[in-house]
């Protein structure tokens, strides 16, 4: 479209918005009731009608701006994905259509949305046996007054959207324990990670807490511990289901201090378990220290002894009651 085009439709958009909102401002004119409480309504403020006209005629500009998007979906080693599902949501006035579309991408991973007219896209990239990393959708902009985002607009410059690939999974115990209690004393809580509850048995993870009466919430000492096994902080590769041989401690001291400028009254870790009969979990610790005393738990666990592989399918969610080891 050329600049010439462009601007008689702005135009044309500011004519017809001028046009309805004259016509509607004269039919609430005539049709105001001669009530005394209407009387004593103010007047809209100056300018209203010139600035609501001014909005729209800006709005109805920018939503001209050509949009020219090229994509390429790959896996966690740089390969193309093809067949990989791209939602793409169009903002701005819909001038001319809709303004969701969606598009698959080729052999080479690549995908397009050409000759849209909009301010700016927001795309996610989703296929089956794959994660899709956070954040779920990208926002690209293509009104540089108003953003702050790349457009990518040239097809040998393409936004990249990296998938992840899902591995093998195996019979997982999925557990989420929502605020269990600990005491501010240091007295242990024993989570019992093939059951689901507290326990006061060895084959358990167990969580203590540190918080003198009157003492800063922000200021505080924690303990996570594995009575007859080992443990480690789960950290790096977020897909990275598969559980060290090696290398656990009995327990992780945490020391917090109101120095730091986060509130250090919340936090959150994750962790690797190792058990004295074999088995592997890991687990997600959400601490939150003050007023109630409480951890939430969210934990995976291989049921077999000697199986590291703590990849969770929801289709093989296992619940058993009792351990499976002899």
């Amino acid at each position: 479209m050329t600049a010439k085009g462009r601007s008689l439709q702005v135009l044309t958009i500011a004519a017809l918005l001028f046009a309805v909102t004259a016509k509607t401002g004269l039919a609430q004119q005539s049709s105001t009731p001669t009530n005394s409480y209407a009387k004593s309504a103010p007047p809209n403020p100056p300018g209203t009608f010139a600035r609501s006209l001014a909005i729209y005629t800006l709005l109805s500009f920018w939503s001209l701006t050509p949009i020219n998007f090229y994509g390429k979906v790959i896996d966690g080693e740089g390969y193309p994905i093809e067949g990989a599902k791209a939602d793409i949501r169009l903002s701005g006035l819909p001038l001319f259509g809709g303004n969701s579309f969606t598009r698959t991408t080729d052999n080479y991973g690549l995908f397009s949305l050409r000759w849209k007219f909009g301010t700016d896209i927001i795309v996610g990239v989703t296929k089956d046996g794959y994660y899709t990393p956070p954040p779920p959708t990208r926002t690209f902009g293509y009104v540089k007054e108003v953003s702050t985002y790349a457009p990518h607009a040239d097809p040998n410059a393409p936004a990249i959207f990296v998938l992840r690939k899902k591995g093998a999974t195996e019979p997982l115990v999925m557990h989420s324990f929502h605020q269990a209690e600990v005491a501010k004393d240091g007295t242990p809580t024993n989570l019992d990670l093939q059951t689901g509850k507290e326990t006061s048995g060895d084959d358990s993870i167990q969580i203590q807490v540190w918080l003198q009466k009157g003492q800063n919430p922000n200021e505080w000492k924690g303990r996570v511990s594995v009575p007859g096994g080992g443990m480690m902080e789960r950290t790096g590769d977020t897909y990275n289901f598969q559980a060290p041989d090696y290398g656990y401690d009995s327990e992780e001291v945490i020391e917090r201090t109101p120095s730091a400028p986060e509130k250090r009254s919340r936090m959150t870790k994750e962790y690797w378990f190792h058990f004295a009969d074999g088995r592997y979990a890991r687990a997600t610790i959400e601490f939150y220290i003050g007023g109630f005393q409480n951890v939430c738990v969210t934990s995976y666990l291989n049921p077999q002894p000697s199986h590291t592989n703590l990849e969770y399918d929801t289709n093989q969610a296992t619940t058993p009651t009792a351990p499976l080891h002899p």
